[in-house]
């Protein structure tokens, strides 16, 4: 993949704030939150057929799509204030490291989040694009009986709708933690 579209590193940068700020130790309760409750909506929407029609899918695009434009303009002042902090006053105050550690904390957040937004409206529209067609998947014969049988899934049922939840509650819960974080900085 090419370094230029290759977005693991604000996946990983991410992933790395979800630490308990006494300790710097990965935070278990954190992880459940923002990975076991969205994988629970996962399994319950794949469990119980639950489908997302057109116009769910529209609005979650327009969703994912304004979203992703304010939390761009939200970066661009993560990034002003971030770039106004002076290293050599930072290394002497105490409360000024702890802001320039939320700020950057802030600013992966964000682009983490920038990032799940866009993927929602990827797959949002690809859900669109299948719709509701059922494709053979998994097809075979026995030998003795000449039965042909075979596996259809609905692609945007069974593979697209519970990966749009998950996303969905994941941005919820990271977009949650972005204000709460920027709410921690102004005060």
């Amino acid at each position: 993949m090419s370094s230029k579209v290759n977005v693991l590193t604000i996946i990983s940068k991410h992933f790395s704030t979800l630490v308990d700020a006494r300790t710097g130790k990965t935070s278990i309760p954190d992880l459940f939150c923002f990975i076991g409750i969205p994988l629970a909506i996962f399994f319950f929407s794949f469990f119980f057929e639950v489908k997302l029609d057109s116009g769910t899918n529209s609005i979650l695009v327009n969703f994912g799509s304004i979203f992703t434009a304010l939390l761009l303009s939200v970066l661009v002042l993560v990034y002003d204030q971030r770039s106004k902090i002076d290293p050599k006053e930072s290394s002497l105050d105490k409360a000024l490291q702890a802001k320039e550690i939320l700020l950057d904390q802030l600013f992966c957040n964000i682009c983490y989040s920038i990032l799940i937004s866009i993927i929602m409206v990827v797959m949002c529209l690809l859900s669109e694009i299948v719709g509701d067609n059922k494709w053979l998947v998994i097809q075979y014969f026995e030998y003795k009986s000449v039965v042909i049988s075979g596996l259809e899934i609905n692609w945007s049922e069974d593979f697209f709708t519970p990966i749009i939840l998950f996303l969905l509650m994941h941005l919820v819960l990271t977009v949650l933690m972005v204000l709460k974080r920027l709410q921690s900085l102004l005060n």
